[in-house]
């Protein structure tokens, strides 16, 4: 057993990826797959044409602008591919996933305190703890003089469009039409 996990992981190198890459550069199948590998063959990073990243306040809700791209970019690639007759494959577009600070904060609501309470320890035992010079231990986001303190409240929100093998005029063009579109709302 531990030999044959061995030769597949002694397998496993930059020419074995190389050619998975080549493989699916030339898949006919899946465009997308295609050209992602394609791009990455030719080491050409996709491009950012447009990002919102925000801070709200937990509870408060997120901009109109990170609002209108998390729940109608989908749609509106199919139109801006068209416009700007770049295939949908090579539009790259995600709500990005941002940690949070803490779960926990100073300033939780009854409802949200008799939650937490009900998910176990665990989360407590994980918040991060300093020792003051009194020698008391103290969870940081209690401290005020803490910037997580204030921070722990704000929820991190990140949306970014990239796109694949295109030049900077293109990606110049491709984030006014998403300006564009975003004005208008």
């Amino acid at each position: 057993m531990a030999s044959e996990d061995s030769r597949r992981f002694l397998d496993f190198h930059d020419g074995y990826l190389d050619q998975l890459i080549d493989k699916y550069a030339d898949n006919k199948r899946d465009k997308k797959l295609a050209a992602l590998c394609t791009a990455i063959k030719l080491r050409q990073p996709p491009k950012l044409v447009y990002e919102v990243s925000e801070l709200t306040l937990d509870g408060n809700n997120p901009s109109q602008e990170y609002t209108l791209l998390t729940t109608s970019f989908k749609d509106k690639v199919k139109e801006l591919a068209s416009e700007t007759q770049i295939p949908e494959e090579r539009w790259l577009f995600n709500d990005i996933k941002t940690p949070e600070f803490e779960k926990l904060h100073p300033f939780v609501s009854l409802a949200e305190a008799a939650a937490f309470k009900d998910s176990g320890e665990q989360q407590l035992r994980e918040l991060v703890k300093v020792k003051k010079s009194s020698g008391k231990i103290e969870r940081l986001l209690m401290d005020k003089s803490s910037i997580l303190h204030y921070m722990s409240r704000l929820k991190p929100r990140l949306y970014r469009v990239y796109v694949t093998a295109i030049n900077d005029a293109k990606a110049n063009e491709i984030t006014a039409k998403i300006q564009e579109w975003l004005q208008r709302g």
